[in-house]
């Protein structure tokens, strides 16, 4: 599992940090004093960038820990049908798992206006770059 997690995010990391690199390289020949300049925003750029991923990586968290609870419920319901459907708890149960899919949700939400403004900031910063995610 590390293996295939990891398999896709190394190539996409060196991906990025290829084409950082790159366009740093291409703006520093086309016009060195434009690139000193727009160079001071760098850093604004990476504490946003390090505030986006802490807070998501929290919610994202909590968002994992309730679909994996709400997951281990319907596997349980699944597993033993005939029992839900004897005692008439089928509703019961249902409303406890919409309950898991609701707290995904709300964990999802309250990361949501910071991975929105991190963006809104980052392609207000970085107007003319080619990987602009705007």
């Amino acid at each position: 599992m590390v293996q295939d997690g990891s398999a896709e995010r190394v190539p996409i990391a060196f991906s990025f940090i290829a084409t950082f690199i790159t366009g740093f390289a291409l703006a520093y020949a086309r016009s060195w004093r434009l690139a000193l300049a727009l160079s001071s925003i760098l850093p604004v750029i990476m504490v946003f960038g390090a505030l986006m991923f802490v807070v998501l990586k929290a919610t994202s968290a909590k968002s994992l820990e309730a679909i994996a609870k709400g997951g281990t419920l319907a596997e349980e319901v699944v597993g033993s049908i005939r029992t839900v459907q004897a005692f008439g708890t089928a509703r019961i149960l249902g409303d406890k798992y919409k309950e898991f899919v609701n707290r995904s949700g709300k964990a999802q939400a309250k990361g949501s206006p910071i991975e929105g403004g991190g963006l809104a900031v980052m392609c207000r910063l970085e107007p003319y770059t080619l990987r602009n995610p705007c």
